[in-house]
């Protein structure tokens, strides 16, 4: 368990909702309103795991491009750790008889 005290990650509903992303899709920030706004590649299909992630990816690389950011840039200050006390202490709810 010590090792997942090493995770990070980021909130990308916290990066498009700044300014100069928020504008590339009409101020929505739901992920196919990005897609369409902002992405080259193939539809996917919404709302399927592994196509959420490479649209989002793609999503975050067009926006880091727009601001003139590496995509890790764009993201370094939205990086949070974990909170594992308080993750573990969420999750013992869902372990009580």
């Amino acid at each position: 368990m010590s090792s997942l005290a090493a995770w990070k990650y980021v909130d990308t509903l916290n990066v498009v909702k700044l300014d100069g992303c928020a504008k590339l899709a009409d101020g929505c920030a739901k992920l196919q309103c990005l897609r369409n706004a902002c992405c080259r590649r193939g539809a996917g299909r919404s709302h399927r795991a592994l196509d959420d992630a490479i649209v989002l990816g793609d999503v975050l690389g067009h926006l880091a491009a727009t601001l003139g950011l590496s995509t890790e840039a764009l993201l370094k200050p939205f990086v949070y750790g974990l909170d594992l006390p308080a993750s573990l202490a969420s999750f013992s709810m869902f372990l009580r008889d």
